[in-house]
């Protein structure tokens, strides 16, 4: 099982200093590829779309979200590594990590057991700790943006959710993240986003993880075990005041679970759940032969080469 898939017409073959390999997936903001530094280190670089490019907002934004979140430093994220907001196509570099996304662990897996969830709960929040140290909310917390590695989740895709939202807003809308998973205040407007907002979504992240369903979830810790069905109330209060900070949800997690009672993911998750990050982990990555390049683009397409 791989996490990255053949370049497609018009894919780049280079951004910035790296050289590009594979695709890694496609979003509502732009391309993300795997690529290699030439010292060898890999990267996943995602460039974006030329709409976003074309607005001088988005990319002031860009840079400052962009700048802010290589500052983000927790073991529980995926680093910032290099940007370039000033490119034809701006782009950001962040450590490739081989490994599972939270939606395809549900998708494959279905519903955690309880201690596992509380596990990737406690990781989830300490990650936010760390975003949120640096000014940074995350605005698009979902399973499908945290990856689980050996050694515990990883959330990625921070800081660059606020600078898609100048585009967006020019649309009509100022609602910024994923329909179903944002908060109330992000939904509505009614009220400025906190790093609270990223506690809610956190608090939708564990249902899913709970019941083991891909669907949005309700928001609410109706029918959730005891006590995770506690904890996940408070994240989902209505009133973001009244949600606890993140360090809070990790003392409350860690008074129902050891936290520490195991060296890596292997003693947290079940045997399939444990087979799947290992197939991420050892599957095969492209190599610099030409047959993973990019091919010609259509006639009268150009490629991106920034």
């Amino acid at each position: 099982m791989s996490a990255w898939e053949r370049l497609e017409p018009g894919d780049p073959s280079q951004v910035g200093p790296y050289h590009v390999l594979a695709r890694l997936g496609t979003g509502g903001m732009g391309r993300v590829f795997l690529a290699r530094s030439a010292a060898g280190r890999w990267v996943a670089v995602k460039t974006i779309h030329p709409e976003y490019a074309a607005v001088g907002e988005f990319r002031r934004r860009f840079a400052h979200e962009a700048q802010a979140a290589a500052r983000v430093s927790g073991v529980f994220t995926a680093s910032v590594v290099d940007s370039d907001p000033g490119a034809h196509f701006p782009w950001i570099a962040t450590a490739y990590i081989p490994a599972p996304s939270l939606k395809r662990l549900i998708n494959t897996c279905g519903a955690q057991p309880l201690r596992t969830v509380m596990w990737l709960g406690a990781g989830i929040a300490e990650a936010l700790q760390s975003i949120h140290a640096v000014g940074v909310i995350h605005r698009d917390l979902k399973p499908s943006n945290i990856l689980l590695a050996e050694d515990g989740p990883r959330v990625i895709d921070f800081g660059l959710v606020h600078a898609e939202g100048t585009f967006v807003s020019t649309g009509g809308t100022a609602a910024i993240g994923t329909p179903g998973y944002m908060s109330p205040e992000q939904a509505y407007g009614n009220v400025p986003v906190t790093t609270a907002s990223d506690v809610y979504s956190l608090g939708l992240t564990l249902i899913q993880l709970t019941n083991g369903e891909d669907a949005v979830p309700a928001h609410s810790a109706a029918g959730l075990p005891d006590p995770l069905r506690g904890i996940v109330d408070l994240c989902l209060r209505r009133d973001p005041r009244e949600r606890p900070a993140t360090a809070e949800v990790i003392r409350l997690l860690a008074e129902q679970v050891d936290l520490v009672a195991h060296d890596n993911a292997r003693g947290w998750l079940d045997e399939k759940a444990w087979d799947l990050i290992r197939a991420y982990r050892d599957a095969t990555l492209p190599t610099m032969d030409a047959r993973w390049h990019a091919v010609p683009p259509p006639p009268g397409v150009l490629p991106v080469t920034d």
